[in-house]
């Protein structure tokens, strides 16, 4: 969702996250941040996403798996995950055709 920062410092907002974020809600998505921030820091990114106007939903509690704390979820975007920079515009398509 945002450029590169070192932890706990929040990142600026990548203008193209914005834009494929609000077209996944538009076509129904229901998008959950995730985050390994806890705590205070978990309540900054919450209230970054907010203030950026995010359609972001932050009720997680009814979604975790059992004592695992693991996310039930259809798909996650993670930029630890990605070989090089994380192109939003191929993750939206890739969720509206397979997901």
């Amino acid at each position: 969702i945002t450029n590169y920062a070192p932890y706990p410092i929040q990142g600026t907002l990548r203008k193209d996250a914005e834009k494929y974020l609000h077209k996944l809600k538009e076509k129904g998505y229901r998008l959950i941040l995730w985050s390994a921030r806890f705590d205070c820091n978990y309540r900054k990114a919450i209230e970054l996403c907010n203030e950026w106007g995010l359609p972001i939903e932050e009720d997680t509690q009814d979604l975790l798996h059992g004592e695992s704390g693991k996310l039930v979820a259809s798909f996650y975007i993670d930029d630890k995950a990605t070989l090089g920079r994380l192109s939003w515009k191929k993750v939206y398509k890739y969720i509206v055709k397979n997901i």
